[in-house]
């Protein structure tokens, strides 16, 4: 009977750091939004950086945008995972979800992506921006610069700076359509 009684407190400890463990990882499945749209479809919302962007500040936030002819989904979800560059697997372990803010911007079909606490992306890392109505989904991958002078943010600009290479070229060019 003593033996129990020692093993109540060791059992009531197991249990409470299982929990703690079980609740560690994927707690953060992204940020949901209800859009106010009666019907859409993700399938139609423009993304900003583009998909497939590599070299995006450290700052970088997403922007998503459908136009009142294509309304998007009356519900989305958008998720920002950072990939495990060390994980040889390509399984869901590779990857880790990301506490993301997903804000509406005024009261057209536009909102912004960013990691909570306006902390900046990893740098030279590969984050996948996901997006999930229950009917459509979306991934779209992007690789962050490893430039040590990205700025805040907050403070970051949606357009890319564009400078002159000057004489001698440049080790790459920056072309911006519309």
């Amino acid at each position: 009977m003593r033996r129990f009684q020692r093993l109540i407190p060791a059992i009531g400890v197991i249990a409470v750091l299982g929990a703690a463990i079980a609740g560690c990882g994927g707690g953060n499945k992204g940020a949901t939004t209800d859009t106010g749209s009666p019907d859409g479809s993700l399938l139609n919302v423009q993304i900003w950086p583009p998909p497939g962007t590599t070299f995006i500040s450290r700052a970088t936030r997403f922007t998503l945008e459908w136009t009142n002819d294509e309304p998007p989904p009356p519900t989305f979800t958008a998720a920002l995972r950072r990939y495990s560059e060390n994980c040889d697997d390509g399984s869901d372990s590779c990857t880790s979800t990301q506490k993301t803010v997903l804000t509406r911007q005024g009261d057209s079909y536009v909102w912004e992506v960013s990691r909570k606490d306006d902390f900046l992306l990893d740098r030279a890392g590969v984050y996948y921006l996901q997006l999930d109505s229950g009917s459509d989904e979306i991934n779209a991958a992007y690789i962050v610069t490893s430039d040590d002078r990205a700025q805040s943010a907050s403070s970051a600009a949606k357009e890319p700076a564009v400078q002159n290479a000057g004489p001698e070229g440049a080790l790459r060019h920056l072309v911006v359509t519309r």
